[in-house]
Parts: C-alpha cells; structure tokens; sequence
C-alpha cells in the first residue's frame, strides 16, 4: 500500500511533504487530548507533548471536553450550517461579545466573519480600501456641490485667489469654472491613483495574494508582490512612508474677496497593518512607546491602524488582545486561531463602527463565514475564556515558562540568543553558532534548517512537538494550550537542555542522529568542541576560491568529526535525505604560502553531495548541479574572489566549466596540474618498480579525449613506444592523438637538431631521430602539415610492435605496455588480470568510474595503480581541508591549481574547456616555482 507520506506528497503538497520526509517531521498523528498527541502508526512517538498548539490555534488544547460537547450538542440539534441569506442569531451574539471585549466600553465595533487568518486580512484589506475609496468620492461630492454655487455667485476669481492653485500647477484664467475644474481634476487623479498599504518589517499577516503583498519576508512575497505595500522599519520610518502616500488637493470655500482655494495633505495609505506580537518575525513583541507612536503618526493622517490579533489574541499573552497591553486600540482588529477553540475554522474582522463602510455588506460575502456552528462554538470558547481565568493561567504559566528558558540561556552561553513573548506566546531564538567547531551545525544554521532538525530532534528523542517560526527560523516557538501543567513544562525544558548541550558541545551526531535513525534516541553527549582552523579575512590577500563535494559519504567525519557515530549506510541515508537542501557555502579559510614569501587566501566552498549523487545526476540530470555551481559562482564573486576553482565531479558536470557564466570569475578545473602531477607520479611509480621509460610501452586508454591524448604527448618525451587505445568507431579521433604526439617528437627534434644534441634524445622523438623521412619533415622551415604527419605515421606502422605510436580498439593490446593510463569514460572496467602483460605494471587510471577492475589489485602483486599525483604544499604542514581524505600538508592537484593561479595573480581562466600539453608545462613550472610538488602518488578516489 502507498504510505500516507508518498501520498500527501503526490497529491497533496508535494515540497512540504518532501521537507517533512527529509526531516522526520512526516508524522501522522491519530489522536489529540489536551496538549497530547498520539502516534499510533509508529511513524512517530507514541505520545507527544505538543508545544506549538496549532501554530497558536490550540490555546484551549485538543478536544477540550467543553468544546467539544458544544459542537456535539450543536450537530445533535441540527443547527444549519449553510443558511446563507438569513439572520444568524449565534454570530450575532459573537459578534457583540466581540466588538464589548475588544471596545472595552470605549469603542464599538461592527465584524466581519470570515473562514481564516489569511481571510480575515484579505477582508482588511478590502474594507480599508473601500473606505480610502468612498472617502476620496464624498470628498469630491462635497467639492463638486459646492462649485456649482461658487460658479453661479462668482464667475471670476482673483489673480490672488489663485496663488494656490498656480503653485499646484493651474496655467489657466480667472474663470472660477476653470479653477474649479482644476481642482476637481486633483481629486480624479487621486482617486485614480493606486491605493498603497503600510505594514512593519518582519510582519507576516497570511500568503493569500493580497495578504501576502503585507508579509515581509521576501521569500514569500517576491514572486507576487504588486509593490502596493510600503514597509516600516530598516526600509524607512513610519514618517518617510507617511510622506512618500502624501498628496495634495484643495479645499473651497468663500472669502471676502469672492472664492477661496485652500491646499490640503490627504493619503494614498489606506491602513498600517501591525501585529503587536510578530509571531512569524520570531515572537518578537512590539514595546509600548513603538506602538504608541505608530498610532499617533497615522491616525495624524487619518490612515486606520489595524492590529492584527491573529496569533496574540483570545488572552493567549495575558490579556484579551496583546495591545491592551501596550496601551492602543486598533482602528480595526482581527482575531482568528483560537477564536475557533482548535476545533472550527473562523475568522473575525472588526471594524470601528464609524469606519465601517454599510456598502462593504453588499461587495464582500463568503460561502462558509458566520455559520451558527462555528459561531456556537467560538462563544462557548469565549465563556470558557471567562470561566477558567484563562487570560490570568496564560500569562502565570508563561512566566514560570519563561523563567526557565532564561536560566536555560544562561546555563548554555552562546548558544540561545534571545527568549522573548508574552504569555504562551514564546519564542527561542538560537545564535548563529558561527564560533561552533561543528561543520554541519554551522550549515544547519546557514541554509535555515537548524530550526526543523532541532524540532525533529524534540520530536524523537524527547517526544515534544515544537516548529520554527517561517521569517526566523532559528527561533523555535512555544504555544501550548493553557492547559499546559508545571510537570508538562518541565519536559519542554529538559528537551531543549538537551538540544542546547548539543550545540554547545558541537556534536550533531546527536541532534541529526533521528534523521537516519528515528529510534535511536538519548544517550551520553559527547564533547566535540575544537578551536575553528578558518583563518581571518585578509584583504590584503588575493582571495580565490574552490568548490568541491565529498568523495563518498564516509568522509563526513572528516567534514565533522562529531559524524564518526554513524556507519557507512547511515552517512549515505544523511547525505541523500539533506544534500537536496543545501546550496553550496564557504566553510574554511586558510592562508597558503610559497617559497618566494608570496601568499594567497583559499575560501572552500562546500557543496554537500558525494561522487555517487555527482554520478548519478550525469547519467539523469546535470541541470540541478549546474545550477548549484552557478549559485557558488556568485557565492565566489560576492566573497571578492577572483579564481573559482571546481573540484571533483564539478568539472565533468559543467563541460569543464563551460556551462557556467563565463564573464563572472576566472574558472579553472585545476586539469593542468592534475596531469602535471600525475605525469610525475608516473614517472615515481615507475622508478619504485624498476621500470625504465625510455625502454617501455606506454598505453592510454581513451586516447581520442582531451586528458588521454595530453598525457600521451607528455609521456612521448620519455618512452619510446606509445599505444592509443580507444573504442571501435573512434579511429579518427585516435588518428588526431597521433598526429599530436608526432608533431610534439618532431618538434623536440628540430630543436635538438638545431642545438646539436639529438643523441641524448629520447622517446618517440629519439625513435624518429633515426629515421630519414622524418628528419627532413623536421628540418623543413614550416612545421609538417597534419597530412605529411599522417604520412609518416603510416610509413611508420609497417615496424609493427616496434612502431613508435600504435593504434588499437581492442583492450588485449594493453599486454604489451608496462605503463598504463586509464582515462576513457567507459561506464565499466576495462582493465582486468589477464589483459595485462608480465610485470612489473604501473597503471595510472584517472577515469570515472575506474577503468581498471578491483580484482588487478588482488590477483596481480606485480602491478601498480595510482590514480595521479597528491600535491605537497611548501609552507603549510598544517595544511588540511575537512572532508579531504589526505594527510595534513598535502591537497589534491586541481585545488593546488586554484591556489597557483591565485599566487601568480592569474586572473583569467585556466584548465577551462579543452586543456594543452603547454599549459600543463606551464603550471607544472609555476608549481615549481612556488615549491608546490609531487607529494607523493595518489591511490585514493579524489572523486
């Protein structure tokens, strides 16, 4: 059977079920009681604490016994629910206990049902637009009636009457019918003009089309954002706002001295939303003064405040409405949540009656809003309030609540922030844990997922349900019921103790543990704290940066040490559930030093994936990795480094960094050196085993690619006989790696002519020293064309085994070659015991996958395989990057590249697209240069 999670993922909301499942929040929960919640299914703890209450829908818990009865009670009488059209006794009664408890004997209120949160705002909205609107065209009634008086009694008008309008722009005459025709067209051009909303940074007041045009976070917003809302805060203070809506029209009226035009400021601003309590924003309560002073600054423009009570209100923070507790009165107020006693869906928007609009009944209805069963529900709720003090237990309980958490802070130094709300109404704000020795704790935070692992965490390993708020989410939020005990709050804060212990310890084996393994759950927290290896920015410095994915799952521990508790299996189930929701970050700085004093700051940009996630994406889809790396492109930039270096799979993935913008940084697949380096380990390799180059056979398998066929003209320096193996088919592509080799001996062979050495030359360019035809095409005055090289490559096939370059497509031609290069792209092995020739054998095998099969190594002692060359830095021995399996003092040669580019201040790109034997000689003396060396052969996967 498909699981509910495959199911609400498919059909229901698919990204949130995808998150949900990621993290071990895809729990499904049978049954709730109080602030209890059953799992009966397994796919969670059996009995859990729940914290967050409904996302502070569930101030009265779950199935509170009196509610509950009352919706029974309410079916078994068969109250209608669809009596549209009629008079609604219960939400009439609901809406009076309302407009008393929110007026408090000052104001009267006229509501507005409505089925949600969101709905509610949208309800807001529209009924502050409607007023802005109805206001502007009674204003221009009033204008226009009065004209047509001033008109009759006063056909002309002063030239110092119309000093106003003349500074309004007015070119016409002194005919008043003129002046006042202008004065009217301010109003239509007021009237037409689009209507604009105030709201406060950080605000979140729902992510329906228009209420999310008021909430804050871009994330949110940005993909349907009208640019109707102006925001208060760091954009700009409420004053700014108030005077970018400010526009002017004229007033008439009658002097002494016949008609009289008056300029006056009116508003495009239709309201000011602001929750006193922002509960998205992190539970970040709002102070009186600040609240107080909004109030006053809009209600000076005649602008409606409008205190969005979603979340804060039902006496959840101690008193009815958060705001009595600031000292303001909201122009209009909207409630929600747990109006609904956590078992109906409604809304409430109330609105002063001197502001309510009578038209606003007829434009605006809704098919669900103000049934007598959710109205029944919501009064029953609202005496319960009364008869339980609830009001008074919210705000004891969060106070004891609260004085725990913040002795919790101070117990764990640096790592909890901030506590703050109201009430049940609690936020904890974590730090950024930017000084944690923890790699994946530091990306946890980075990427906003510290929050949700640190809610799974609570879930298994304490069974307490809590969520981070959507604008921060660092901060975990509290809103039980106000049922909540004493003994209930205790278990909230010994979870976080724990949660808080592991963070200041750095140890995320114990708080991403549920991930991999939802039932292995407490235990000893193991101390994992270190000093941080980043070095300091150095300006100064030129800065270049590199980007690389782990080998293979099991290297997370070299990532973070804390990781090591996992197995294999388990490192590979973290890898997969997380890397889909990690965009690449910086993680490591470290300063690297040459022999000649000069130096160069290497920024590592991590990219949480493994070669077998690499691999996969370019059998099925390299788009999203593609798409990755130009995110650490701009990551590069934005982090002033010139140099963008990309290791492991991340070159094959971008054509060789073809695929990624071209005109943003300086990009390098580090390819140069990595055949520089590992020409040399060859040449080490050799030597160890007793194998002489300038006597052997070299073979290179996959000749016909860029890598094979570079290597190749390199190795023809030293050996005499070369093999270029590649598939049936691809002759002609080996045919051109011939010719490249050829035309390198030739070349080698004119110098040495020149300089009367050609004695002391080897390889094939020592070979064709003896051969007549070649010595005249090398000392001709052009270089040999391609096809005088393929001439004499063909004169020179009839030597057979003796032949200086050979070409094979069948692998059984490998037996004659005692140097071996694996570089083709062949998705299984080629090289397997029995196609190899007698020892001694070193094969070099640079391909992904590997060309040479596991058995070589177990069944031939005779041979060696490496798989390049590992570099050794001059000056740094500490050297060393987490999740890179070497040992300290030594990097991979394509980061070692990146750091040589930096240290010659090359800045432009380098191993980019197709590499040359030139260029590999270059980087090879700039290494030198630098005292960058072989370090030794390289025999553990770089990729």
């Amino acid at each position: 059977m498909t699981s509910p999670t495959a199911l609400y993922t498919s059909h229901v909301r698919p990204w949130t079920g995808e998150l949900l499942s990621t993290l071990r929040l895809d729990v499904t929960y049978t049954r709730g009681e109080g602030d209890w919640l059953s799992c009966d299914d397994g796919s969670g703890p059996p009995r859990v604490l729940d914290a967050l209450g409904g996302y502070g829908a569930n101030l009265f818990g779950h199935h509170h016994p009196r509610l509950r009865a009352r919706m029974v009670q309410l079916l078994g009488d068969g109250v209608p629910v669809q009596a549209q059209g009629s008079i609604r006794p219960a939400a009439a009664e609901l809406a009076r206990e309302l407009s008393d408890r929110v007026g408090r004997g000052v104001a009267d209120y006229v509501v507005t049902f409505a089925n949600s949160g969101a709905e509610t705002v949208e309800a807001a909205l529209k009924h502050a637009t409607l007023e802005w609107r109805e206001r502007a065209a009674e204003r221009r009634q009033r204008l226009a009636e009065l004209a047509g008086h001033v008109v009759a009694a006063h056909p002309e008008t002063g030239e110092a009457q119309l000093a106003t309008l003349r500074g309004l722009g007015y070119t016409g005459g002194t005919r008043t019918a003129d002046a006042v025709a202008f004065a009217l067209r301010l109003e239509d051009a007021l009237v037409a003009s689009t209507p604009r909303s105030l709201a406060l940074d950080g605000g979140f007041h729902g992510k329906t089309t228009g209420a999310v045009q008021l909430t804050h976070h871009a994330a949110y917003r940005a993909d349907f954002d009208s640019g109707s809302t102006l925001f208060v805060g760091a954009g700009g203070s409420i004053e700014d706002r108030l005077a970018a809506c400010r526009r002017t029209v004229v007033e008439l009226g009658v002097g002494e001295h016949g008609p009289e035009f008056t300029a006056v400021p009116v508003t495009t601003a239709v309201a000011l939303f602001v929750e006193p309590l922002q509960g998205e924003a992190g539970v970040r309560p709002l102070r009186a003064e600040q609240l107080q002073e909004l109030a006053a600054a809009v209600r000076a423009e005649g602008v409606p405040l409008v205190l969005d009570e979603i979340q804060s209100g039902m006496g959840r923070t101690g008193t009815f409405c958060h705001s009595e507790q600031l000292g303001v009165r909201g122009d209009y107020v909207l409630l929600s949540k747990s109006l609904g006693g956590g078992l109906v869906k409604t809304g409430a928007l109330l609105v002063e009656r001197s502001r309510y609009r009578p038209s606003f009944g007829r434009l605006h209805s809704s098919t669900f809003a103000e049934d007598d069963l959710s109205s029944g529900v919501a009064l029953e709720a609202l005496r319960l309030l009364d008869d339980d003090d609830v009001p008074a237990r919210a705000a004891a309980t969060g106070a004891w609540l609260m004085a725990r958490l913040q002795e919790l802070r101070e117990r764990h130094p640096g790592v909890v922030a901030e506590v703050r709300g109201a009430g049940l109404m609690i936020g904890i704000e974590f730090t950024d844990q930017a000084g944690t020795s923890s790699a994946t704790i530091r990306t946890l935070v980075s990427q906003d997922l510290l929050g949700y692992v640190l809610a799974g965490y609570l879930l298994h390993g304490h069974g307490v349900r809590v969520a981070p708020t959507l604008s921060s989410p660092r901060t975990l939020r509290l809103e039980p019921s106000y049922l909540l005990t004493e003994e209930d709050a205790k278990l909230v804060v010994a979870a976080l103790d724990g949660a808080c212990e592991a963070l200041g310890k750095a140890n995320a084996f114990h708080l991403v543990r549920h991930l991999v393994d939802p039932a292995a759950v407490g235990g000893h927290i193991t101390d994992h704290r270190e000093p941080l290896r980043s070095d300091a920015l150095d300006p100064a410095l030129p800065q270049v940066a590199f980007a690389a994915h782990s080998v293979t799952s099991a290297h997370l521990p070299l990532f973070d040490p804390s990781l090591a508790g996992f197995t294999e299996a388990q490192l590979d189930d973290l890898m997969e559930r997380i890397a889909p929701h990690v965009e690449p970050e910086f993680h490591e700085r470290i300063t690297v030093r040459s022999t000649t004093g000069a130096a160069v700051q290497l920024n590592f940009l991590a990219v949480f994936s493994s070669s077998a996630r690499m691999s996969r994406a370019l059998r099925e889809d390299v788009a999203p990795v593609q798409r990755l790396l130009t995110t650490a492109v701009d990551q590069a930039v934005a982090a002033g480094c010139h140099t963008l270096g990309l290791g492991g799979y991340h070159s094959i993935l971008t054509r060789n960094g073809r695929s990624l913008p071209p005109d943003r940084i300086a990009l390098t697949t580090g390819n140069a050196l990595t055949v520089g380096m590992g020409l040399r380990a060859i040449w080490q390799a050799a030597d160890e085993r007793g194998i002489v180059p300038e006597e052997s056979c070299f073979a290179a398998l996959g000749a016909n690619g860029n890598i094979a066929s570079v290597y190749s003209e390199l190795v023809s320096d030293r050996v005499p006989r070369m093999l270029l193996v590649g598939r049936p088919g691809r002759e002609q592509a080996l045919l051109g790696a011939a010719l490249r080799v050829y035309g390198r001996a030739l070349r080698r062979l004119r110098d040495a002519t020149d300089a009367g050495t050609t004695a002391s030359l080897t390889g094939v360019a020592g070979v064709l020293a003896g051969v007549p035809a070649a010595r005249a095409l090398a000392a001709a005055a052009d270089p040999a064309s391609p096809g005088q090289i393929a001439q004499l490559h063909d004169a020179l096939a009839g030597l057979g085994d003796r032949a200086p370059v050979r070409l094979a497509t069948d692998v059984a031609a490998l037996a004659d070659a005692q140097l071996v290069l694996g570089a083709s792209n062949a998705p299984d092995p080629l090289v397997f015991p029995d196609v190899l020739g007698a020892g001694p054998v070193v094969i070099c095998d640079v391909s992904v996958p590997m060309d040479t099969d596991a058995s070589v190594l177990r069944e031939r002692p005779d041979v060696t395989v490496i798989q390049g060359g590992v570099v050794r830095l001059p000056e740094n021995p500490d050297f060393r990057i987490g999740g890179m399996p070497l040992e300290p003092g030594h990097a991979f040669a394509c980061m070692s590249e990146t750091i040589l580019l930096g240290l010659e201040g090359i800045t432009e790109h380098y191993s980019y697209g197709r590499i040359s034997a030139e260029q590999v000689e270059e980087i090879t003396r700039i290494a030198d240069r630098h005292g960058f060396a072989l370090g030794r052969p390289k025999t553990e996967m770089s990729y």
